[in-house]
């Protein structure tokens, strides 16, 4: 830690300053003294800022610049008051700080009365007394966050410092009179803002000290926001878990009591860390009750003030009602971001509490036989990916219309400004990555930035393909929903239109499915900066919001386009009299084709051959599934060969 330094031994001057008035000093010390003070507090703070500020804690800091601006104020006044020429000295300050030192220096007259004194001036509404209250409200000296928002801060928080007992004096003066008299005609209107804006003030600091509390203390955020944490490695785990386990359901890995005892197991896990979610979502729904509930009372204050600011007639009143009406917006404003922060915190915990529900039912329907794993292999699974940036990449290299929710009308996007690839992960050139491309088109002249992002992504399970070769597992609610956020909060704080493409040639979860077109959803993240389509390129099923009408209107821009007689072909190729006799001979019992023979034979992509095969397995003509070592094969069934 470094050394410590003494501010003291360098405020020696600006203190012998500060114990004068304006008039003392003025009228005690000569112009060549004044200079002489000037010249050695222009040394001191120098030296200060050099050798001591960066070693002392900042609010230490801020008192002793707060001094030196003070001392160097009070100096330049006093060469302004007495006329003598020093204009090097006298523009280093604006006239709004002078005018405030010239009126709260004149308000020592406050000094040596106390607020019954004063309250009686008022009452008689005569004398320099009654008249320096009404300035002091007139030029709303009572709201300091306002008055001073343009003085340098360390100034600003040492005048406040100086002449708080003067202040106080004042405002206390003034209320106790209203309390004593009630209003009265000539000065009314500035009293009845006076009680007014006495109330709002107390009304905010009411509400800021509670929130604190209970925020702080009662609920104690950080410590909720650290629990989250916690519990999100602890859905991490339980989700890998899970996830492996229905993986090795799918592959028929073990035999289904072993995998039912295992998910029993996970089961009670869950349970337990279900009860924390509930438990973190009751307090924040806690939180923001309060949250809201302080809001209402703000806004209601704020209405009312800037209501009676119209019905008053003196420009004093008027000003003072509207600054503290100006605050209370300014404190509501904070407490709804606030809000919106806990609201968004909240909408994390339950999102995770359902996405780990749903993946618990995911796998259980699986271990019940309800789902059905679809087979994609490595090289199956790389070609998909590098077919959705071929096809994305042709659709943008035209000129192609979108339709800009932002700005609600259709756009002809002739040229992109960017585009670039990625993969979710590197492995080896054979093995599939999860590929994605963007295109960005940007507008503005000089400060560029983003108005439409178009991104297609393959979303796989790398460690399927990478440890096994392929992969079973439908895409889940948990594949997807740290894709979603990151892109949806991307768009909203750039203000930007985003199409996001996600393909899957294992399918979708029916969760996801109805996650992504669902209500929840569409309060949840579907804004008007995103649109969200899920392609299966397999089926060629492109499932979106129906709530999102700009998912409609650049629907186009997801359809996969398999072209009919391609399909056709291989489904021809599949049930012709030589295939047929070919998988007799090999399997009598159990005829069969391999996928990769077909591909050979027909020339054609994997995403055309598993439309084909997954159309045949519809009309009940067979159903594909992976061996023991690793191969797809088409299994055919009896009613093929009976013609």
């Amino acid at each position: 830690m470094g050394e410590m330094c003494d501010p003291s031994k360098y405020l020696g001057t600006a203190e012998v300053v500060l114990r004068e008035d304006l008039e003392s000093l003025s009228r005690l010390f000569s112009e060549e003294e004044r200079i002489e003070f000037w010249n050695k507090l222009k040394t001191n703070l120098r030296r200060y800022l050099l050798e001591c500020s960066p070693k002392v804690p900042r609010d230490v800091d801020k008192v002793v610049r707060g001094k030196f601006r003070l001392a160097q104020l009070l100096l330049a006044a006093s060469f302004k008051v007495r006329g003598e020429e020093h204009p090097e000295i006298v523009s280093m300050f604006k006239d709004k700080e002078y005018n405030l030192l010239f009126d709260f220096e004149k308000y020592k007259i406050f000094d040596n009365l106390d607020v019954s004194d004063i309250v009686e001036f008022i009452r008689m509404r005569k004398g320099r007394v009654y008249e320096f209250v009404m300035e002091y409200y007139s030029k709303q000296y009572n709201m300091l966050e306002k008055t001073w928002a343009d003085i340098v801060g360390d100034l600003a928080f040492m005048i406040n410092l100086r002449y708080k007992h003067r202040r106080e004096k004042i405002e206390k003066a003034v209320m106790e009179y209203v309390r004593r008299y009630g209003l009265l005609t000539t000065i009314s209107e500035i009293e009845e803002a006076v009680k007014k804006t006495y109330e709002a003030d107390e009304l905010r600091r009411k509400l800021e000290n509670e929130i604190r509390r209970k925020i702080e203390l009662e609920y104690n955020i950080p410590m909720l926001e650290e629990k989250l944490r916690v519990l999100e490695e602890e859905r991490e785990r339980l989700l890998s878990r899970l996830r492996d386990l229905e993986g090795k359901v799918l592959r028929e890995a073990e035999e289904k009591s072993v995998l039912a005892s295992a998910f029993e197991k996970i089961r009670a896990e869950k349970e337990k860390l279900l009860r924390e979610h509930a438990e973190l979502i009751s307090k924040l729904k806690r939180v923001e009750a309060v949250l809201s509930e302080a809001a209402s009372k703000l806004e209601s204050k704020k209405e009312e003030l800037l209501n009676l600011s119209k019905r008053v007639e003196r420009r004093e009143a008027s000003g003072t009602l509207e600054s503290e009406a100006e605050l209370l917006a300014k404190t509501l404003e904070e407490l709804l971001s606030k809000y919106d922060e806990y609201r968004s915190l909240y909408d994390r915990v339950l999102t995770e509490k359902q996405m780990l529900e749903n993946k618990l039912r995911e796998v259980e329907a699986v271990l019940k036989g309800e789902v059905k794993g679809r087979p994609i292999l490595s090289s199956e699974a790389k070609a998909f990916e590098e077919a959705l940036v071929a096809k994305i990449s042709y659709k943008l290299g035209e000129p192609v219309k979108i339709y800009d929710p932002l700005e609600g009308k259709v756009k002809t996007i002739k040229s992109w400004d960017k585009r670039f690839e990625y993969c979710l992960a590197e492995l080896e050139n054979k093995l599939p990555k999860g590929k994605g491309v963007v295109y960005v088109k940007e507008k503005g002249v000089v400060f560029r930035r983003k108005e439409v992002v178009i991104e297609a992504l393959t979303l796989l399970h790398i460690d399927s393909y990478k440890n096994q070769g392929f992969d079973v597992r439908p895409v889940g609610l948990d594949d997807i929903v740290n894709i979603l956020s990151g892109r949806i909060s991307e768009a909203e704080k750039g203000k930007y239109y985003h199409v996001l493409i996600i393909s899957s040639p294992t399918g979708f979860t029916d969760k996801v499915i109805e996650y992504i077109g669902g209500s929840e959803f569409h309060r949840m993240f579907t804004a008007k900066h995103v649109t969200v389509y899920l392609v299966d390129p397999v089926e060629g099923s492109v499932f979106y919001n129906e709530a999102d009408r700009a998912a409609k209107e650049n629907y186009s821009l997801a359809l996969p386009y398999l072209p009919e007689e391609r399909i056709l072909r291989v489904m021809n190729y599949v049930l012709s009299d030589e295939m047929l006799e070919k998988a007799v001979a090999r399997a009598p019992s159990k005829p069969f084709l391999r996928i990769d023979e077909i591909a050979r034979e027909t020339k054609e992509t994997p995403d055309i051959i598993r439309q084909a095969l997954l159309r045949l397995e519809r009309e009940g003509k067979g159903y594909a599934k992976i061996t023991p070592s690793g191969i797809i094969v088409f299994y055919y069934s009896s009613r093929v060969f009976r013609r």
